[in-house]
């Protein structure tokens, strides 16, 4: 009952009215005074690591194992992928017939699944959803909106099949296997409910199995259990759980931190956190993906308690975690790694050629990266900067050559994937080309080139190529606004995501109109470019941004009459590079008459002089 999240005499009262045919074991460093009259068995954490050492024989099913061995037995049994198979599968994946990485996540988890199964070609044999159900005395101490008679209800639903997870999966072809961990009713038996070792599953063919839980409260012990194994603050992983209010979210951390303090679970110890703070369907869960991972089948985590689960699993057996498979990102507190910076990686992913690791973005995360544009544009400039430090160190060239103006303007391209540049011109070639809606959103599908796209992106280029090569960087004040445009063209193209409509039923553009508050995201993005713009250039750079907004503005209202109301990406890839365009030609003149010295940087030079050696 791990006493540690209740008072004792909750928990005295709840062993004083419990049905007899539940037995008490007491674990602890020292068991409190008026529990160890109920116990049937007592043991203390300073004699024995672990209340199994103590000979504490398993149920029928494992054939009389102490657990102990069970545990031992299923952990040498897990060893690394096959990296024969997995190689295998690379070397296939480059044979294929399309870009390299161009479906995304699935190509990662078919090595993946490749190395579980030592398969080059993996094939799935069945799938299973094991789903166990278990009762926690901490409800009681409300930390969940639902009474924890619920649990039992649920139970019943799932084998009834009325459940969403028997819907899911029905489509998927899963059979779902219910388990009784400790539900504090009488459960009968019924049809599909079971004590049995759910990995039997594994042993009649299935080969991808899946966690599911049902336990009012059991968001609790999970993030317990994620906190003392991450080293994660409680309140960072502690949610709402079920939906519950403030005053009740506050407790519930309490509640959290109160049980950590009395047992001090060793958070490198799965055993030692899983007997003092876990629950018993966890305790399940983690067992059926040691098990799952010894017989060589994929296991897929989904959800903040499979999520704990898995944890366990892992500091037992860091070899298992090879075969997790993560099914979502929860939108509970706990997966800390997705957090306030997702939408950053998806900037960065959308907007450069940089390794960032990003296979898929949730429709959130993709309209909230909007706000960080500006700042994917200042890491731009920065890369811009260094490049002509680097020109002129290593090679001598000096920054208002023209070489080095070509090469800015090359690496400025590459640094996107060209995609704006494309962008630009599909655009010119759909606005002049086109004479109908239809058609000119037809053009923008058509990768060919035509000569409207040819015209439109020379003379783009050779604005951006006179305007670095006539005399921008002869001083540090250029380095500023080398800095700067990147930011503004960036922003640009965020302010046009939030104003005008996506102008297709279909595409990456939909999840941007999907979002929630994109005021939010745009403002911030305004703000953090508007402050860089005073910092750095002072009122000449709110002039920069000014006109480069309202001529961003001006074409995305041409734009959206003449493909029908909305915009696409190909629009935001025009804004961007026109808006560089304008940027460039409005700072060649404000730095030569030094107007930007008003600027608190006064140029990047006046606060990193070390960096510049040919100023003047």
């Amino acid at each position: 009952m791990h006493y540690g999240w209740l008072p004792v005499e909750d928990v005295i009262e709840a062993l004083k009215n419990r049905p007899e045919m539940q037995h008490v074991i007491i674990t602890g460093r020292h068991a409190p005074e008026g529990l160890v009259e109920f116990a049937d068995l007592v043991t203390e954490m300073n004699v024995v690591k672990h209340p199994y050492d103590a000979g504490i024989k398993a149920q029928p099913g494992w054939n009389g194992m102490n657990i102990s061995e069970l545990v031992d037995q299923t952990i040498a049994a897990i060893g690394p992928l096959d990296a024969v198979a997995m190689a295998a599968a690379e070397a296939r994946q480059g044979m294929l017939t399309k870009p390299p990485g161009s479906l995304g996540r699935l190509e990662s988890l078919s090595v993946q699944l490749a190395g579980i199964t030592g398969q080059p070609i993996p094939t799935i044999t069945g799938k299973a959803v094991i789903v166990a159900a278990g009762d926690h005395g901490v409800a009681a101490e409300g930390v969940s909106a639902y009474p924890a008679e619920v649990t039992p209800q649920m139970v019943f639903n799932f084998l009834a099949g009325g459940a969403a997870i028997n819907a899911l999966a029905r489509q998927a072809g899963a059979d779902i296997v219910v388990i009784d961990a400790g539900v504090a009713v009488d459960l009968d038996p019924q049809p599909g409910l079971t004590i049995a070792k759910p990995t039997r599953r594994a042993d009649a063919g299935a080969n991808v199995i899946a966690g599911g839980d049902m336990g009012i409260g059991n968001t609790t012990p999970s993030a317990a259990i994620t906190a003392v194994v991450t080293g994660a603050d409680v309140a960072t992983v502690t949610g709402r759980g079920t939906g519950v209010d403030d005053a009740a979210l506050a407790a519930k951390i309490e509640t959290i931190q109160r049980a950590l303090d009395t047992n001090q679970p060793d958070g490198n110890d799965g055993l030692d956190v899983l007997t003092k703070v876990g629950g018993l369907e966890i305790g399940v869960l983690a067992g059926v993906m040691l098990g799952a991972s010894a017989r060589n089948c994929a296991v897929i985590v989904d959800g903040f308690i499979s999520g704990a689960a898995a944890l366990i699993a892992w500091r037992l057996c860091p070899a298992a975690a090879a075969r997790f498979i993560g099914g979502h990102c929860s939108f509970r507190k706990a997966p800390v790694i997705r957090t306030v910076f997702a939408p950053l990686l998806v900037a960065l992913s959308f907007l450069t050629l940089l390794p960032v690791g990003l296979r898929s973005a949730r429709d959130v995360e993709i309209s909230r990266s909007r706000g960080w544009y500006p700042v994917v544009g200042l890491l731009y400039g920065l890369m811009l900067v260094l490049l002509v430090l680097a020109l002129q160190e290593a090679l001598g060239i000096f920054p208002w050559s023209l070489l080095t103006a070509a090469l800015l303007v090359t690496a400025l391209a590459i640094l996107n994937r060209f995609l704006h540049l494309d962008g630009l011109m599909d655009f010119c070639d759909a606005m002049w080309g086109g004479h109908t809606v239809e058609r000119r959103l037809e053009i923008m599908r058509d990768s060919r080139v035509g000569s409207f796209a040819v015209a439109g992106g020379v003379c783009v280029l050779l604005v951006k190529f006179g305007a670095l090569s006539s005399g921008l960087l002869w001083s540090s004040a250029g380095l500023s606004a080398l800095l700067f445009f990147p930011m503004v063209s960036r922003w640009t193209m965020t302010l046009l995501l939030t104003v005008f409509p996506y102008g297709r039923q279909q595409g990456i553009g939909t999840a941007f109109a999907s979002g929630s508050r994109p005021w939010l995201a745009t403002g911030i993005a305004f703000l953090t470019v508007g402050a860089v713009a005073w910092f750095m250039l002072g009122l000449s750079g709110l002039i920069v941004l000014l006109v480069a907004s309202v001529s961003a503005l001006l074409l995305g209202v041409w734009a959206s009459r003449r493909l029908g109301g909305g915009l696409t990406g190909d629009c935001y890839g025009a804004a961007n590079e026109i808006s560089e365009a304008v940027s460039l030609t409005l700072l060649v003149p404000l730095v030569e008459s030094s107007l930007v010295e008003v600027g608190y940087g006064s140029g990047i030079a006046y606060g990193f002089p070390w960096l510049v050696g040919w100023t003047h």
